[in-house]
C-alpha cells in the first residue's frame, strides 16, 4: 500500500507541477506581448518628451514610488501564501487586505503629496507627483491577482494584462499624436489601476464569487500586519536603494541626466517580469513540495536559482555587447550618452534573480524579519556608493553603485544564522 501511495503522490507531484509549467507560459506570453507593445510605445513616448522631460517624467515617477510600501503595507505574499494555506479562508482574508491598502493608498498619496509641496520647488514636478500619486488608492484591488494566481488561472490574468496593456498603449499615443504634454502622460498612470480594478472585479464576479460575500476580520488583519510588516519595512529600503539613484542624480546632476539615466534603466528591466512570474507562478509547486518532500523542495528551489541565473546572465552578456546600437534604436541618438549605464546595470538583474528567489524562500521559511536586513543593507551599500561615485562618474557612477547593491544585498543573507542553516540544509537535502 505504502509503494502504491508513493506512486500516487509522485504521480500527481508532476502532473501538478506541468499545470505550474502551463500555467507560467500564459504568464510568458502575456508578458511579452505586453512588453512589445509596451516597449514599442515607451520609445515613442522618449522620443517625444526629449531626455530633459523624460527625465521629470521619471524622476516624478520615483519619487511618488518611494511611498508605495505605505499603498502595499507589505501584505501582498503573505496573502499569497495564507490563501494557498488556507483556500476556505479567501473570502475573509481578500477583504481583509481590500480595505487595509485602501487605507494604505490614501495615506501613501497624501503622503507622496504633502512631501512634494513641502520639499520641492518645481511646479511641474509638484504637478506631476500629485497626479501619478492618486494610483495609490486605486491599486488595492490587486489583492485580486492572487486570486487568479492561487487558482491557476494565469490566463485570465494573461488576458487581462494583454487588453489592459493595449488601450494604454493607445492611449499614450493618442496623447502624443495630439501633443497633449507631459501631465497627459502623467495620468495614465492613474488610468491603468483603474482598468485592473474594473477587470479583476469583473472576472472574479463571473468566476469565483461575489463581492459581497468577503467579510472583514479585526484579526485575520492584525495576523496579515504583524507577518508583513518585515516585509513592509523591506520594501521600503528596497524601494530606497531601487529609486534613489534617480533621485540623487537629479540633485546632484539635472533631469537630462535622470532622463538618459532611465532609458537605460528601462531596457535593463524590461525583462524583470521573468524571473517574477517564474517564481511567482512554481511557489505554489514548492509549497506543496514542502509539505510532502523535503528532497523535492530542495531541488526544485535550487533548479530554480540556477535556471534565472543563467537566464539572467545571458541577457547582461548580449545587453553589454549591443548597448550602442541597442539604445540608438529604441530611443534615438540623444540617448545613446547612456550605453555605459546599460552594460553595467543590466547585470543587475542577476541579483534580482537570486534576490527573487530568496525572499520567496525566506517568507515560505517564516524567516520575513531576514527580508528585512538584507534590504537594509543593500539600501546602506547604494546610498554610500552614489554618494561617493555620482560627483566623479556621473550616471555611469549610479548604475555601479546598483549593480554592487544588488549582487551584495541578496548574498548578506548568509551574514544571518538561521537564514544561512536553512539555505545550506537545501544543499544537503
Amino acid at each position: 500500500m505504502s509503494k502504491i501511495s508513493s506512486r500516487i503522490k509522485e504521480k500527481w507531484a508532476e502532473v501538478g507541477f506541468q499545470k505550474y509549467l502551463q500555467n507560467t507560459g500564459w504568464m510568458f506570453v502575456a508578458r511579452i506581448l505586453g512588453m512589445g507593445i509596451a516597449f514599442f510605445v515607451t520609445a515613442i513616448v522618449a522620443r517625444y518628451l526629449g531626455p530633459g522631460n523624460y527625465g521629470t517624467l521619471m524622476y516624478a515617477v520615483s519619487f511618488v514610488s518611494l511611498f508605495s510600501f505605505i499603498a502595499s503595507l507589505g501584505i501582498d505574499q503573505i496573502l499569497y501564501r495564507e490563501i494557498l494555506k488556507s483556500p476556505e479562508k479567501e473570502p475573509e482574508l481578500l477583504g481583509t487586505s481590500l480595505l487595509l491598502r485602501l487605507a494604505g493608498g490614501f495615506v501613501a498619496f497624501i503622503a507622496a503629496s504633502l512631501c512634494a509641496f513641502i520639499f520641492l520647488e518645481n511646479p511641474l514636478e509638484q504637478m506631476l507627483i500629485y497626479i501619478i500619486s492618486i494610483s495609490f488608492v486605486f491599486q488595492a484591488s490587486n489583492v485580486l491577482n492572487y486570486t487568479f494566481l492561487s487558482r491557476l488561472k494565469n490566463r485570465n490574468l494573461s488576458i487581462i494584462m494583454i487588453v489592459i496593456t493595449v488601450i494604454l498603449s493607445l492611449l499614450k499615443i493618442g496623447i502624443v499624436s495630439s501633443n497633449k504634454g507631459i501631465l497627459f502622460l502623467s495620468a495614465v498612470f492613474v488610468i491603468e489601476p483603474i482598468l485592473y480594478a474594473l477587470f479583476f472585479i469583473f472576472y472574479y464576479s463571473k468566476f469565483f464569487g461575489k463581492l459581497r460575500e468577503w467579510t472583514f476580520s479585526v484579526t485575520t488583519a492584525k495576523t496579515i500586519i504583524k507577518h508583513s510588516l518585515p516585509l513592509m519595512f523591506s520594501s521600503v529600503f528596497a524601494l530606497i536603494y531601487s529609486r534613489i539613484d534617480q533621485i540623487m542624480l537629479n540633485s546632484y546632476i539635472d533631469s537630462t541626466a535622470v532622463g538618459l539615466y532611465s532609458s537605460a534603466v528601462t531596457l535593463s528591466e524590461v525583462w524583470y517580469f521573468i524571473p517574477g512570474i517564474i517564481v511567482a507562478t512554481l511557489f505554489p509547486s514548492i509549497m506543496n513540495a514542502k509539505q510532502t518532500d523535503e528532497h523535492m523542495y530542495s531541488q526544485r528551489i535550487l533548479k530554480l536559482t540556477a535556471f534565472l541565473v543563467i537566464i539572467s546572465s545571458v541577457i547582461g552578456l548580449v545587453g553589454s555587447v549591443f548597448a550602442k546600437p541597442i539604445l540608438n534604436l529604441v530611443f534615438g541618438v540623444n540617448f545613446v550618452a547612456a550605453y555605459q549605464v546599460l552594460q553595467l546595470y543590466i547585470w543587475a538583474g542577476v541579483g534580482i534573480s537570486v534576490g527573487t528567489v530568496i525572499i520567496q524562500f525566506l517568507v515560505a521559511e517564516h524567516l520575513s524579519r531576514a527580508v528585512l536586513y538584507i534590504s537594509i543593507i543593500g539600501m546602506v551599500i547604494n546610498i554610500l556608493l552614489n554618494i561617493v561615485l555620482i560627483p566623479t562618474y556621473g550616471i555611469a557612477g549610479a548604475a555601479f553603485a546598483t549593480l554592487v547593491s544588488y549582487t551584495l544585498g541578496p548574498i548578506s543573507v548568509l551574514c544571518l544564522n538561521e537564514p544561512r542553516r536553512k539555505i545550506l540544509r537545501l544543499f544537503r537535502a
